[in-house]
Parts: C-alpha cells; sequence; structure tokens
C-alpha cells in the first residue's frame, strides 16, 4: 500500500493542540508523491476547484502525478456506483473533493467502498479533506472520526474554538453555534501550531481574500491538532480553520479555505497562503513532511498576496504584482453584462441605458499605500475610473463602490485624470490642480499644472501613487492632480481597487497591464502644520459651476 491518501472536501483552517494529537514528521521520502483526487458532487463548483488544485499541486513540483476519480452522478444506478472503485492503494495521497450532502439524506458511497478507505487511512495513507468535503457522510461514523469536525447540527458533537489566550477551547454536544458562514470577506488567518512541518517557518498572522469563513462545525473533535484559526464576525469568536488527526497508521489534513461557487471569482483558491498550505498539507498526509518553502510573495498581516497567471506578455516593474492576467476575469467580480475580457483587455462596455455606475472590483484585498500603473483606452465620449480605497455599497445598487477615483474621461481634459470622489465629496481636484482639502473638508487650489489633452481611442499610461493621506495622478508621465487630503471624517486611507463604467452615451473601456506595488502601511499622515494653505489660495469649483478648461499643452 501506499503511505498516504488525500481526500479533498471544503473546509476552513485551523489551529490548536489537542491531548492525543500527533505532529510526528518522517523523512520525506526521496521518490516524487502520486496523487489522486476524488471529485463528482458538491455544492460548490468541483470541476474548476479540481482542475486549480490539480494545478497548485503539480505546480508545486513535488508530486509525480495527480489523477482524478470522478463518482456517478447522485441519480445513478447501484450497479454504477458499485462499478466505481477508485484503487487507492495505486497512491501516496488521495485528494477528495465530493460533498454529497451534509443531511441524513445526502449521498453516500457504496460500503465496501467506504471501508476500502477506513482500510486505506487506518494502515497507513494520507487524507485530505478539502473545504466543503467535511460536510458529507453524517452517517459515516469512521469518516467523522478522521475529519473530525464537520458541518452538522450542534447536537451531533462537541465543537472547538480557540480563547483569547490561545488555548482550545471544547464546546460540548448541544451548546453553542451550528454550522453557518457569513458572506465572503477577506480576514486574517492566525497560526496557532507554528512548530508544525505545515505552518513551520509562516508568518504569526496573514491575510486571507475574499472567503466565507465558516463556523460552528461539529463532530468527534478527538486527537485534533489545531493549526490555524480566524476571528469570525458573525459568532464572535476564534474559528478553527486547518488541522490535522491520526488516524491508525495514517495521518488527515482538514482545510477550511478554498471557497468557490459555480460562476464565482477564485480568489480564494489564488491566494498564495492557501497554496502554500494546501501543498504542505497533502504532501505531510502522505510522507509526515513538508519541504515546500514559505515563498517571498507569502501573504502579511495586512497585505493580501494572490497567484495571477499573466498572458498579456508584459512583465510587471520591479516590485510590482500584476492584478489581470489578459485571458479571463479571474480575481476580479463584476456584471458579466458590462465587464468581459476583449483583446487581452479587462473590458467594460455600456449602451446607454445605466441608470448608475457600475463597477468590477478586484478580489485581491484591499489597498492602503500604494502605486498603481495600467494602461488605459476610453471610447471618444467615453467615461470611467480608477476607484482606489473604496467602499461596496450593495445597498446602494449592485457592484456599486464609492470613494476616491482617478477620473478616466474623453471629452473634458480637465476632468480626465482628475480626483473625485463617488457619491461623496466629489470633485476634490480637477485635472491640472495641486490641491490641500482642509480639516473641514473643502478643497483649496495651491498650484497648478500645465493642462494637456490625452486622446481618446488611445493608449495612455495612468499612474496613481497614494502616500498616507497624499494622492497623486499622472497621464503619460505628465501630472495631473496632486491632493493632500486633511479631512479626517471625509478621507479613507484604505479600501477596495475598482474600474467604472458610466451612465450616459455608450462607451468602452479598456484596461491592460494591470500592476500594483504595495507601499508600507505606515507612512506617515501629513499635518495641517506641514500643509499649509496659503492665503491667496482659491476654492476647487463645484461640479456643476467648473466650466472646461483651456489646455496649455496638445
Amino acid at each position: 500500500m501506499m503511505r498516504a491518501l488525500i481526500l479533498i472536501f471544503t473546509l476552513p483552517l485551523v489551529a490548536g493542540l489537542l491531548p492525543g494529537a500527533a505532529t510526528g514528521a518522517e523523512p520525506a521520502p526521496a521518490k516524487k508523491i502520486a496523487v489522486l483526487i476524488v471529485d463528482g458532487m458538491n455544492n460548490h463548483d468541483w470541476e474548476r476547484a479540481t482542475h486549480i488544485l490539480k494545478s497548485i499541486l503539480l505546480e508545486s513540483g513535488r508530486f509525480a502525478t495527480v489523477d482524478v476519480s470522478t463518482s456517478p452522478p447522485a441519480k445513478a444506478s447501484q450497479a454504477d456506483w458499485d462499478a466505481w472503485k477508485p484503487d487507492f492503494a495505486r497512491y501516496d495521497v488521495v485528494v477528495m473533493n465530493f460533498n454529497g450532502g451534509h443531511t441524513p439524506q445526502g449521498v453516500h458511497w457504496p460500503k465496501a467502498l467506504e471501508k476500502a478507505l477506513e482500510d486505506y487511512v487506518s494502515q497507513g495513507g494520507g487524507l485530505v479533506s478539502y473545504h466543503a468535503a467535511n460536510n458529507s457522510f453524517p452517517n459515516w461514523p469512521a469518516y467523522n472520526r478522521m475529519i473530525g469536525l464537520g458541518w452538522r447540527d450542534k447536537d451531533f458533537g462537541p465543537s472547538l474554538i480557540v480563547d483569547e489566550h490561545d488555548k482550545v477551547v471544547e464546546i460540548p454536544k448541544g451548546q453553542g453555534r451550528g454550522p453557518g458562514h457569513g458572506p465572503e470577506h477577506d480576514f486574517v488567518i492566525t497560526v496557532l501550531k507554528p512548530d508544525h512541518p505545515i505552518t513551520r517557518g509562516l508568518p504569526r498572522t496573514w491575510l486571507h481574500p475574499h472567503e466565507q469563513l465558516t463556523h460552528g462545525q461539529h463532530g468527534p473533535a478527538r486527537d485534533m491538532t489545531v493549526l490555524s484559526y480566524a476571528y469570525s464576525k458573525d459568532t464572535k469568536q476564534n474559528e478553527v480553520m486547518d488541522w490535522v488527526i491520526p488516524y491508525g497508521k495514517g495521518r488527515v489534513y482538514t482545510t477550511m479555505l478554498g471557497h468557490l461557487w459555480k460562476n464565482g471569482p477564485d480568489t480564494a483558491l489564488r491566494c498564495v497562503g492557501f497554496r502554500t498550505t494546501f501543498v504542505r498539507g497533502v504532501e505531510w498526509a502522505a510522507t509526515g513532511n513538508a519541504s515546500e518553502s514559505v515563498p517571498d510573495d507569502f501573504p502579511t498581516a495586512s497585505q493580501i498576496r494572490l497567484k495571477v497567471d499573466n498572458a498579456t506578455g508584459s512583465n510587471p516593474p520591479d516590485g510590482f504584482q500584476s492584478i489581470f492576467n489578459g485571458r479571463d476575469l479571474t480575481g476580479w467580480e463584476g456584471s458579466p453584462q458590462y465587464w468581459s475580457v476583449e483583446d487581452g483587455c479587462l473590458t467594460g462596455k455600456a449602451d446607454g441605458t445605466l441608470k448608475f455606475n457600475r463597477f468590477i472590483t478586484w478580489r485581491g484585498g484591499k489597498v492602503r499605500n500604494f502605486e498603481l500603473r495600467v494602461k488605459v483606452k476610453v471610447s471618444p465620449g467615453g467615461n470611467s475610473g480608477l476607484q482606489y480605497r473604496g467602499t461596496e455599497r450593495p445597498d446602494l445598487g449592485e457592484s456599486v463602490v464609492t470613494g476616491y477615483q482617478c477620473d478616466v474621461v474623453a471629452n473634458r481634459p480637465d476632468y480626465n485624470g482628475m480626483l473625485y470622489e463617488e457619491r461623496g465629496r466629489r470633485i476634490l481636484a480637477h485635472t491640472s490642480e495641486k490641491v490641500i482639502i482642509d480639516t473641514q473638508g473643502q478643497p483649496w487650489v495651491t498650484g497648478r499644472f500645465p493642462l494637456k489633452a490625452f486622446p481618446a481611442g488611445e493608449w495612455h499610461d495612468f499612474r496613481v501613487l497614494a502616500e498616507g493621506n497624499h494622492q497623486r495622478h499622472w497621464i503619460d508621465g505628465h501630472p495631473t492632480v496632486d491632493v493632500i487630503d486633511l479631512d479626517e471624517k471625509g478621507r479613507k486611507l484604505d479600501g477596495v481597487l475598482a474600474v467604472q463604467v458610466h451612465v450616459g452615451p455608450p462607451m468602452t473601456i479598456q484596461y491592460k497591464d494591470f500592476f500594483l506595488k504595495p507601499l508600507p502601511d505606515d507612512l506617515p499622515l501629513i499635518t495641517s502644520e506641514q500643509a499649509v494653505i496659503p492665503a491667496d489660495a482659491v476654492k476647487v469649483e463645484p461640479q456643476g459651476r467648473d466650466k472646461p478648461k483651456k489646455v496649455d499643452v496638445q
């Protein structure tokens, strides 16, 4: 028999140690590891998840083969189910991305196959449960024992949390919260067991993007070593995110991370933190060791790091990351009615019937201090914008984002590249203006740049630099605005990144070579003592009363 079996199910990541847990590290085998992924049904996008997980494992270089065994459909005949017999013993690890349902009426495997998996793990095979795979098989005692915690009612068994002193606490059967999760959001993972092979060398905390933080998992909860946890804003408790369990001679790794809905963004699976811990978890289940090194671009406590496949042919400048792959909308979320990829470009189109502005949002996490470089082409008469440090406002409409915006406007040079605040203070600086916004929110013009025109229908290089409360924009290397925002109540120091299609006449906007460079979070803020508004400063003309300005430079 091979040494490890990995079942890939959908589960969250955790940290902690309970009595009886084993963290032993056997020497890594000289040969590469053979993996089997088991899938076939799931309330998530299991086909796409299998493809991504297989790519993650093969790209690591640690695994010789990654095969897939797909179950019959739920309503298949008993003969079809009996004929489906994945040969676990051929593999060092089996990954199961299978979720037949969390109720007693859910799909179970034939008893002989369930017994084959039990024997495989107990005799030394490895098992990995990925995300929702812990929903499966509530009537299978051995499976519940192997995964430790699953999507089970609180009367099924105890649950685990981590207290403020980093101690794993058992919540007795019948008490506490039931299984669930809130909407997708970014949250911080805290490593609880830093000396385990899976977590060794990882930072104490790291930021994970756009994931449903699962809570209230219940089960036997025996012999669990919790590896990490995350604070749930829904339960106000530290929920376990991944853990390991010995089962006979075998090893089981469970991760709650990796959420992927049908037609949803795969941001969580592109997180470098998830990819690293998943590869390590699979290898550990197979061998008892984990040789994957911590990559240089591993997330920090405040900065998300995503794997992006760049198909644009352009490499990011030093220190920058590509945030659009030039092939599809991976890592972005917006309505396909308005957003697509055409000719390798992030493309937005409006037909003139929009009732309010629509956005597509980057799901790589919030931006704080950063430099952004992107090539932009807007159709004649078009209007768009680069939204940054924004706030998502679904209460105002689908895909609405408010906040700072570097405008992209075809027909007004004094708007193209200006600083605008969507659904807020509105025009903060026209193109060509140096501005200080006072503590009451009034913007004052303190100096000027030459006003230059940039023709519509052509590619232009936009650059945005946000450092504390100091924002600057450029087009084709020419400065368009320089703004210091002293308004503590009105300004934003972090938020989402998005781009816009605007109400008005039909338009097309395209973006490519989208590169982002995070800057330190703790850059100093400019004070009113440092940014003095001169006596001859004039107020920025408000929208609606500002007349188009003449161009100084063609």
